[in-house]
């Protein structure tokens, strides 16, 4: 009994890592809980069956790639081809993370009893798919702060340890080694699953709040549109009268007078807090909303905005790179005695140049190369700065970081040959 249930509690664990290797080629479909559990559940207790009523491999390997596809079909979005070779994928790795740790044992001359490599392949298993995960889904970026993450290893690999002691005592008996084996697979189940979900949580939290401010950013600049369009309406209607009054400045040659009529002319076409209107809606609200928020500061504010009107790049990433860029000058400013604030964005031929310098107290906070916000939740308001570099990372550009005394500059270089998917 002790020996079936390890193998179910195992079982179980395989299921729900490779649950989450298909996360890694698919978009997952917003279903219920109770959906999501149903199919974890069924999927486990069928190929748990059929392994523990067989025992064969071919058929054991066969039924659960069977069952990881049905998954991929109910939970996730895309082709049957795409979610076919899903399901092959994650069964392979699966399959491979197993390999390893008997490979290792047999070059090693290590003698592995088979519950323990079932624990051990099982954690490395939980192990790649995480790095895999962190590597190639940037928007996918750990929320959990840095010392939560070393806790989640360091319970990992004191199931490993714990395992190993299991195994070799002998007195304990094989019915509870066995047991315990199981007790630790389902810790960690419970410890992936807790990681998974409160990383989804902080993720869900951090859009929430991207997208309030993005509203808020788009709001201020269709308002400033707005204005401005009432203002040229109102010039329209009351041009044939405008000209006439400077015709005859001009024809009394009073230049002076035309001159101060053209000003106020100008003056009243002028939209308070519009600072930037390049005519790419995207840039403006993001630099508009910015601007603002530095002139409250009294901040000398100098731009230089070549963009074309058109989006160059997908939206969030642009307003990933530049809003955090500019949060971040924003805090410097904060803390600055004199504030000056420089931005230059220009594009051409694909190629998307950043520069952004403004000036701060003097003081950096840094670990080793990396720069690090002084926020008081620094953990968690990080994540900005890391984002940066992976938007840079996934352009194949480059980012080149100068302080002087008093002024931090920041130039980026970014390399957009065609719009991603």
């Amino acid at each position: 009994m002790a020996e079936i249930f390890f193998d179910a509690v195992f079982n179980m664990f395989s299921v729900y890592i490779i649950f989450m290797v298909l996360r890694l080629f698919l978009e997952k479909r917003q279903v219920s809980w109770i959906l999501g559990g149903s199919v974890w559940i069924v999927i486990w207790a069928v190929n748990w069956g059929i392994y523990y009523k067989w025992d064969n491999f071919f058929t054991t390997m066969g039924s659960m790639l069977f069952g990881t596809f049905v998954a991929a079909v109910i939970l996730f979005e895309g082709s049957m081809m795409r979610k076919a070779l899903a399901a092959a994928a994650a069964e392979a790795l699966g399959l491979i993370m197993e390999d390893c740790i008997w490979v290792f044992a047999r070059h090693f001359s290590l003698s592995i009893d088979k519950t323990f490599g079932s624990l051990l392949s099982s954690v490395l298993f939980m192990l790649t798919v995480l790095l895999l995960e962190k590597r190639f889904y940037y928007n996918k970026t750990d929320m959990i702060s840095v010392k939560s993450q070393i806790n989640i290893i360091v319970i990992l690999a004191g199931s490993i340890f714990v395992g190993e002691i299991l195994v070799k005592a002998e007195a304990l008996g094989e019915n509870r080694i066995l047991l315990g084996s199981a007790v630790l697979c389902l810790m960690n189940v419970s410890t992936f699953f807790l990681y998974d979900k409160i990383n989804e949580a902080y993720m869900q939290k951090a859009e929430k709040e991207a997208a309030a401010q993005s509203a808020m950013m788009y709001e201020k600049q269709f308002l400033l549109m707005e204005q401005s369009q009432k203002n040229i309406q109102a010039l329209q209607h009351d041009m044939k009268n405008h000209m006439l009054l400077i015709k005859a400045y001009l024809e009394k040659k009073e230049h002076d007078g035309a001159l101060g009529y053209i000003d106020s002319v100008t003056e009243f076409m002028k939209v308070d807090a519009q600072f930037v209107n390049s005519g790419n809606v995207e840039i403006d609200a993001v630099l508009n909303y910015a601007f603002a928020r530095a002139e409250k500061l009294s901040c000398q504010i100098e731009t230089k905005i070549e963009v074309p009107e058109n989006n160059f790049m997908p939206v969030f990433d642009l307003n990933v790179l530049l809003g955090n860029l500019l949060d971040n000058a924003l805090e410097a400013l904060e803390r600055a005695g004199s504030r000056y604030l420089y931005v230059s964005l220009r594009y051409g031929q694909g190629i998307f140049l950043v520069n952004i310098y403004n000036t701060f107290d003097g003081v950096i906070k840094k670990d080793g190369k990396r720069y690090l916000t002084r926020k008081p939740d620094g953990e968690r308001h990080g994540i900005g700065l890391q984002n940066v570099e992976e938007i840079v990372d996934k352009y194949n550009g480059e980012i080149v970081r100068n302080v002087t005394d008093d002024m931090f500059k920041t130039d980026i270089v970014l390399y957009i040959t065609a719009m991603p998917a």
